[in-house]
Parts: C-alpha cells; structure tokens; sequence
C-alpha cells in the first residue's frame, strides 16, 4: 500500500524551489543556445576570439549553468525527505548517485569558468601545434564528462526517484509519467553518444526543455500536495 510522505517536509517554500530552478534551466537554456553554442565544434583561434568578444556573456552563461546544476541537486535532495519514506534507502542511493553526477558537472563548470579563460589567452600568446593537441585533449575528456558520466549518475538516479514516486501517493501519476520520459531521453543520449557525438546535446537539450516544465508542475503539485 502506498504511504503519504512525512510531515516533516511540509514546507510551502518548496514550491518555490521547484519553480526558482525552472526559471534557472530556462535562463540557462537561452544562453546555451545563443552565446555557448555559438563556441562548440570551432577551431580553438575561432573559439579563442569569441570568447574574448563576448567574454561577459559568456561567463554569464557559464555561471547560470553552475546555478542551475545546484538547484537541480537541491529539488531532489526535497525530494528525497517527500517520496514514499518506505524507501528512503533506496532514494538515498540514488541522491548520492545524482551527487556523484552533479559533482562532476560543477566540476566541469569551474574549469570553464576558472580555466578556460587563462587557456584562452595563453593560446592567444603562443598558439603552438603542442597547445592545440593538449587542449583538444582535455576538451575531449571534458566533452565525455558531461556526455557519458554526468548523464549517466543523473538518469540512473532519476529513473530510481520515477519508480518510488509511481509508489507515492501524493504525487500525481501524470508528473511520474512525465518524469519516466525525462529521463528516459536522458538515457538514450548516452546510450547513442557513440554513434551521434556532439549531436547527442540536441537530444539533452530536449530532455532539458521538457525537464523545465516539469519542474514547475512539480512546484505546483508540491505547493497543493505536501504544504500545511
């Protein structure tokens, strides 16, 4: 039998968490798609001179990114204390699983945002061919980070998180559903990363736009269903 989520969680500014970290997705979505993206797949000397031309914008997107992965990493540790409290063993897995993943995205954002702009101008200064390998090298391992790893901890946890809100009562099965399909898309991208390479990130920018309107129902169901 399905049990209602303690009363310890109620909280009304949940609700607030959830919608706060849809608004940061969607900002970031924005800036990813007309500053970030602007960069990906370019030569380093092209990459090099953008991000000098528009190194406000760029940061700024960088920075909302950062933002958005720690309140992704805030909605699910909420939801860790409102899902069916039968299993929270389960569900504490899986949040240290979307930890590990959320570890390595934050990491991944510091060095864009700390190191990248040094490598940016040393590059500039001497742009040898030893350089452009090493650099190339390093944007490989990071391009997998984010592609294989990150996605791989978060679709895990997310698809574990699904099951145990299917055997929450509170929560609306619809929400669940829609959840299932988030990450569902989260895992085909990985899955086909070797095949599509960078084109993988139009399938994680899909899982991205539907994730965003998600998490501001989820705000809604949180307001009506778990506040006093």
């Amino acid at each position: 039998m399905k049990t209602a989520p303690p009363h310890g969680v109620r909280k009304p500014w949940f609700s607030w968490v959830f919608k706060g970290s849809a608004c940061l997705h969607f900002v970031s979505v924005l800036l990813i798609l007309f500053v970030l993206l602007q960069m990906a797949k370019q030569p380093w000397l092209s990459r090099s001179v953008y991000f000098l031309e528009h190194e406000k914008w760029v940061m700024l997107a960088w920075v909302s990114s950062f933002l958005a992965v720690l309140s992704f990493l805030a909605i699910y540790t909420i939801l860790l204390f409102a899902l069916n409290d039968r299993f929270r063993i389960i569900l504490q897995w899986a949040w240290l699983i979307q930890l590990i993943g959320g570890a390595v995205f934050l990491l991944y954002h510091l060095v864009q945002m700390l190191l990248f702009p040094l490598m940016v101008h040393l590059f500039l200064q001497m742009p040898t061919l030893n350089l452009i390998r090493h650099l190339e090298e390093w944007d490989s391992l990071l391009i997998r980070m984010v592609g294989v790893f990150g996605p791989t901890c978060w679709a895990i946890g997310g698809l574990i998180y699904t099951a145990v809100m299917f055997r929450t009562r509170e929560f609306s099965p619809f929400l669940s559903w829609w959840s299932l399909l988030v990450w569902t898309v989260v895992l085909a991208g990985v899955v086909s990363f070797r095949w599509m390479g960078f084109h993988v990130s139009f399938l994680q920018g899909f899982a991205i736009f539907i994730f965003i309107p998600w998490l501001w129902n989820m705000g809604e169901q949180v307001k009506s269903g778990f506040s006093n």
